[in-house]
């Protein structure tokens, strides 16, 4: 190359040079455009139904804690706060007008407006695919605020968790006593339990028990701190480990990983029941999404093992261990090696099951109190509700039966009944989805059983959240927003103290119920009308 041509190069190159940078610079503030852009237009979809759940939360949290209300546990050392009356529950004290309205529009109220957020959420998210899961995992977040300094909402079950962790930490065995052991009015734990279940000894797995006395030596068994602990160990962390695991077979099984995110963790039932209400089967959820999950990765054998240790917080949590089990060998396999791989899976989960009890020293007792729940009698239950509806109509035309005659026939018809159906959806599981069928089965398994609380369809509801098929779905979403309004214990209570009280509280009070429940609607039937013109208008 002739050296004297590099003068006139040399500029042309230089002037490449700068375009070439200017390029770079110009591309990559389009892509910070562009990213900014996306997260303004993410933040203008959610941030409307993000805070108004917060604020229907924080409604729900206050108008619970108020000393009038019934939803929470007011005799003292039962929170930090709203403790300072419980007579309301005998019906012998009348609260102030104030106390009313809080304690009614708040919970009620909040109910409602929570479900329009969260309905909100997901349908916005459902015309939407694609939203990253950090916006949504921050609304859980925002939401989870309020809710994790509440007090129990809507039960009492975590001060019995609270009392038999602290019978196993002093070496009593909670399969063989209830905690009436520990003392009545010498014992925090134990004037707290409801006193249906105060001499009922545990129907909850080794693990569950391992768990509740590990916090209650770790907290010191300082009450409060413990069931704040049990909160976070058993609800929130149960369902974030479900929610860790919730991308990854979203994407398995083709599904939306923000849909099924909004779905089966953000709902009602999830959030205000099963880590409000502080329940175990957040942590049996959540080991059993893992396992789940596991067998996903084609880890049968891990996964069947993780399904069995749920198991042990929970007995229902074996099913996933049998539905892994029958689809191990893929959807072309014969019967006949379906056969021989769900007796593996049993053979695995009973040794998982033997080792995990052995270690932890609390032998096999829980096995004979899996009825114990069966006591309850409320017409939440269909087969329960039947019993007594068919009960009293003999009655009235002058036929006469044993009401627990007639209770034991129709909840024994309901069980052999959910039994069969479960297994229906076993053996057809590997035509379909398998995860969906196992939701199907859990949530037929709790709507045929003596006993029905809105916790126990979680189970169902947060695998049903990986469905793509529309009517299955429905009937969950469905289930997910009435069930949430069951775990609502003396309710009735202050609607009748509100309508023994001054008008200038009763009419504010219909005002503002008739405005939380018509203003949802009225959108909706816009929205339905508007469909409906469209399709109209669609020339045939």
């Amino acid at each position: 190359m002739n050296t004297s041509s590099l003068p006139l190069v040399t500029p042309v190159i230089k002037k490449f040079n700068c375009y070439y940078q200017a390029s770079v610079i110009d591309i990559k503030e389009v892509e910070e455009f562009t990213i900014n852009t996306q997260h303004k237009s993410v933040w203008k979809i959610i941030r409307f139904p993000m805070w108004l759940g917060f604020f229907a939360i924080c409604a729900i949290v206050i108008g619970a804690s108020v000393p009038s209300s019934p939803f929470t546990v007011k005799s003292a050392g039962s929170w930090y706060f709203g403790i300072q009356n419980h007579s309301i529950l005998k019906g012998s004290f009348t609260p102030s007008p104030t106390e009313i309205y809080l304690g009614l529009i708040g919970p009620f109220g909040g109910l409602i407006v929570f479900i329009r957020a969260w309905w909100t959420l997901y349908r916005r998210v459902a015309v939407r695919p694609g939203i990253p899961l950090k916006y949504l995992v921050i609304i859980g977040a925002v939401w989870l605020i309020p809710l994790i300094m509440a007090p129990p909402l809507f039960s009492r079950d975590s001060y019995s968790y609270a009392a038999q962790g602290e019978m196993a930490s002093k070496g009593i065995n909670p399969y063989q006593y209830g905690v009436n052991i520990l003392g009545e009015n010498a014992n925090v734990y134990y004037n707290q339990v409801d006193q249906f279940w105060q001499y009922t000894p545990v129907p909850y797995g080794p693990v569950d028990l391992t768990i509740s006395a590990t916090i209650m030596d770790a907290t010191n068994h300082a009450e409060l701190f413990a069931i704040l602990l049990l909160r976070l160990v058993m609800g929130v962390g149960g369902i974030l480990l479900a929610a860790l695991f919730f991308p990854f077979i979203a994407k398995k099984v083709g599904v939306d990983p923000s849909v099924a995110f909004v779905f089966g963790i953000l709902n009602p039932v999830t959030l205000l029941h099963v880590i409000g209400g502080i329940h175990n089967d957040g942590i049996m959820v959540g080991i059993m999404v893992a396992g789940i999950a596991l067998a996903k990765m084609n880890r049968k054998i891990l996964g069947i093992c993780i399904c069995a240790l749920a198991a042990l917080v929970k007995a229902p949590a074996l099913l996933a261990a049998a539905f892994i089990g029958w689809n191990w060998p893929g959807r072309s396999a014969k019967p006949l090696e379906r056969f021989k791989y769900l007796s593996v899976s049993g053979a695995l989960s009973l040794a998982t099951m033997f080792i995990v009890t052995w270690f932890t020293g609390f032998g096999w007792g829980w096995l004979h109190n899996l009825n114990a729940p069966n006591a309850v009698i409320n017409w939440l239950s269909p087969t329960t509700g039947l019993a007594k509806l068919f009960t009293r109509l003999f009655h009235l035309v002058g036929i006469h039966f044993s009401s627990g005659a007639v209770l034991t026939i129709f909840r024994e018809s309901g069980t052999v009944l959910s039994l069969a159906l479960a297994t229906y959806y076993l053996l057809s599981s590997h035509k379909n989805e398998w995860i969906v069928n196992l939701g199907i089965a859990f949530l037929l398994v709790v709507m045929l059983s003596p006993v029905v609380q809105p916790w126990y369809l979680s189970w169902g509801i947060i695998l049903m959240s990986f469905s793509q098929r529309s009517r299955a779905k429905s009937i969950a979403l469905a289930l997910a927003i009435i069930t949430t309004f069951y775990g609502l214990p003396s309710g009735l209570l202050l609607v009748q103290q509100i309508f023994k009280t001054s008008p200038l509280v009763v009419v504010p009070s219909l005002l503002i119920f008739v405005a939380l429940v018509v203003w949802p609607l009225i959108s909706w039937f816009r929205r339905i009308q508007r469909i409906a013109l469209k399709m109209n208008s669609v020339p045939v």
